[in-house]
C-alpha cells in the first residue's frame, strides 16, 4: 500500500509529544520515512525490514546494539490499514518497559493514518469536482463534451438532467467576534448544504475559492413555474442556515436553467453577473437572472453600439448627479414616485419636478409611453455602466 511520508511524520510529531520517546515510522522495504531524529529520515532500518517481511513484531535489545549498525533498542511493531502492511512503527527504548505503550501508539498511529486518509480522500475528491466544474464551464465543443460527461458520470452524477449554476458569495461581517476564520465557516457551510430540502445527490457543490461556493443544480420538475418555484425555497433555505448558523454575509446569484449542458457556462456568466448586482444594491442578498434581464442583456452588447444609441443623452445629463441618481432610481422602482421618494430620502414633489425636467431633458415619457420606458430602463443600465 502507498505509504504517506510527509503526513506520518505529522503524526509521528504530535504522538512523540505525549509519550516522550523517539519513534520511527519504516516502510515495508525498510526505510525510515518519519522520525523523531529527522537526521534518521531516509536510512536503512534493518530491523524494520525483517519485521515487515515476517508481518511481526520484533524486540531489540540493548546488548544487541552492536551487531547490527545503526539499530537502536526498542520495538519493532507493524501496523495496518484495512488489513493491509503499511509498514512498521519503531519505537526506541527498553522492550520490557514500552510493552503496553507500544500498542497503544500502534492504535494511534491507525486511527490517526485512518482519519488523514479520510481527509485526503475528501480533499481529493473536492478539488477533482473543482477540476471536473472548470472543465464542465469551459468546454466549447461537442467532442470535447463527450469525455466531460463519462468523467462527471464517474464522479457519480448524471449528466443527463437539465442544470443551472448558482453563486455564493461570502464576506465577514465587520465586527463580528467569532473564534473561526471566514474560510473555516464556509468550508463547513460546504457541508451542511448536503442536508438542505431539495438539494439532490446529482447536485455538484465545490469552493472556487475562499470565499466563493458554486453549486451545480439539477432541476426534475416538468414545468418552469414549479422549477423557480423549487429554487425559490433551495435558496431561501440556504439563506437562512447563513442567517442563524454563519456571522457572514452573503450573496446568491441564480442563473437560468439549461437542457444542453455545452450551454451551461452562459448560466454562469448570468450568475456571476447577478453577484455584481446584488452585493451593490441595500438589502437585496438573493438576484435570479429572470428580474435582471434589461441589465444582462445590456451587459451583453458592445460598447459600440451601447455608445451609439446612449452617450449623446448621458453627456446631457452627466453633470446633473440628482437627475442620474433619479433616472437609475425610478427604474430600479418600476416608475413608482413613492418607492423612489423613500429610496433617496427626498419628498415625493421632489421626485415629480426631477421626472418632469428629465423629460424635457431628453424628451422622453416613460409612464405613457412604452418605447420611452424601454429607453429609460436601457438607459438606467448604460448610466450605471459608466460608474
Amino acid at each position: 500500500m502507498l505509504i504517506h511520508g510527509d503526513m506520518l511524520q505529522k503524526l509521528v510529531n504530535k504522538i512523540i509529544k505525549d509519550i516522550g520517546y523517539n519513534i520511527n515510522i519504516i516502510d515495508t522495504d525498510g526505510i525510515i520515512i518519519a522520525s523523531g531524529s529527522v537526521d534518521r529520515i531516509g536510512k536503512f532500518h534493518k530491523i524494520g525490514k525483517q519485521a515487515a517481511d515476517i508481518k511481526s513484531r520484533i524486540d531489540f535489545k540493548e546488548e544487541e546494539d552492536n551487531v547490527y549498525n545503526d539499530v537502536k533498542s526498542g520495538i519493532n511493531l507493524p501496523f495496518y490499514y484495512k488489513d493491509s502492511l503499511i509498514g512498521i512503527i519503531g519505537i526506541t527504548g527498553n522492550p520490557t518497559e514500552l510493552n503496553d505503550l507500544a500498542n497503544i501508539v500502534k492504535s494511534m498511529i491507525e486511527l490517526m493514518y485512518e482519519q488523514e486518509l479520510l481527509k485526503q480522500k475528501m480533499y481529493y475528491r473536492q478539488n477533482n469536482k473543482i477540476f471536473f466544474i472548470n472543465e464542465l464551464l469551459n468546454v466549447s465543443n461537442r467532442e470535447a463534451l463527450v469525455s466531460i460527461k463519462n468523467w462527471g458520470e464517474k464522479l457519480g452524477y448524471d449528466m443527463s438532467v437539465r442544470r443551472n449554476i448558482i453563486v455564493l458569495q461570502f464576506s465577514p461581517i465587520q465586527n463580528e467576534d467569532t473564534t473561526f476564520t471566514a474560510d473555516d465557516m464556509v468550508q463547513d457551510f460546504v457541508k451542511d448544504l448536503k442536508h438542505i430540502p431539495n438539494h439532490h445527490n446529482n447536485d455538484i457543490s465545490a469552493l472556487l475559492s475562499p470565499s466563493r461556493i458554486i453549486i451545480v443544480k439539477s432541476s426534475y420538475e416538468i414545468h418552469e413555474n414549479e422549477e423557480r418555484e423549487v429554487i425559490y425555497k433551495y435558496t431561501q433555505a440556504v439563506m437562512k442556515i447563513i442567517e442563524d448558523k454563519y456571522p457572514m454575509n452573503c450573496y446568491i446569484g441564480v442563473g437560468s436553467f439549461y437542457d444542453d449542458i455545452l450551454c451551461l457556462k452562459n448560466s454562469f456568466f448570468e450568475a456571476e453577473y447577478i453577484i455584481n448586482c446584488v452585493s451593490n444594491e441595500y438589502g437585496c442578498n438573493i438576484g435570479f437572472i429572470r428580474d435582471y434581464l434589461i441589465g444582462y442583456f445590456s451587459s451583453q452588447i458592445s460598447k459600440f453600439t451601447l455608445d451609439h444609441f446612449f452617450f449623446n443623452a448621458y453627456e446631457c445629463i452627466k453633470d446633473k448627479p440628482e437627475i442620474i441618481e433619479t433616472i437609475v432610481s425610478l427604474y430600479k422602482c418600476n416608475m413608482h414616485l413613492n418607492q423612489c421618494a423613500a429610496k433617496l430620502y427626498v419628498h415625493r414633489n421632489t421626485v415629480l419636478f426631477r421626472m418632469n425636467k428629465i423629460k424635457e431633458i431628453l424628451n422622453l415619457d416613460p409612464i405613457n409611453n412604452t418605447s420611452d420606458r424601454a429607453y429609460w430602463g436601457l438607459l438606467s443600465e448604460y448610466i450605471m455602466l459608466k460608474k
